[in-house]
């Protein structure tokens, strides 16, 4: 969700920023850049690594991801910065500095979004199917471990009683012998 809300408070600032050529826009855009692109600390606000400089895919490498969702995640980013790209071209261009670019209302900028959207999708899908599994053979440990510690409680005090009521057989013939002889 982080990832998604990112890139489209992004994109919310360079479009508000080419209509209304607000300098705050700008600068709201910038300080987000900087701490989700890693380069400076990540806000308090956020739930994932909050007050580190990193980007999501060292978070992701941090917390296990598997190869298969940390090439999602890679070719996210792939995109992503294509997306920043254009973002970026809008801030230039005011500027002075025309670079040439296609816009962040045009159909090429929202099919880049889309395919972001849709790769971000498919990293959550293979990590929420990855946590559901791992859940499944959790609660078939824990079921395990249950049906274990209930045989024990009723296996100890029966071998217990077992063996105590055969040591009182011995002991009565036992006595039934010393008493014949």
């Amino acid at each position: 969700d982080e990832y998604r809300s990112c890139i489209d408070k992004l994109t919310e600032y360079a479009r508000s920023y080419e209509i209304t050529k607000n300098k705050a826009e700008h600068e709201k855009y910038q300080a987000l850049l900087a701490w989700w692109t890693g380069i400076k600390p990540r806000p308090s606000t956020v739930s994932l690594s909050p007050g580190r400089s990193v980007t999501t895919l060292e978070i992701a490498q941090e917390l296990g991801c598997h190869e298969k969702e940390i090439g999602l995640l890679r070719y996210a980013n792939e995109l992503s910065q294509q997306i920043i790209k254009v973002q970026r071209a809008t801030f230039a261009e005011e500027e002075g500095q025309s670079i040439g670019h296609t816009g962040v209302f045009s159909s090429d900028f929202e099919q880049k979004r889309s395919e972001l959207s849709r790769t971000i999708a498919r990293f959550v899908h293979l990590v929420e199917e990855r946590v559901n599994q791992v859940e499944k053979r959790s609660e078939r440990l824990l079921w395990f471990g249950n049906a274990l510690i209930f045989f024990i409680l009723i296996a100890v005090p029966f071998t217990v009683i077992s063996l105590q009521q055969r040591k009182l057989g011995e002991s009565f013939r036992s006595l039934n012998d010393s008493q014949s002889q």
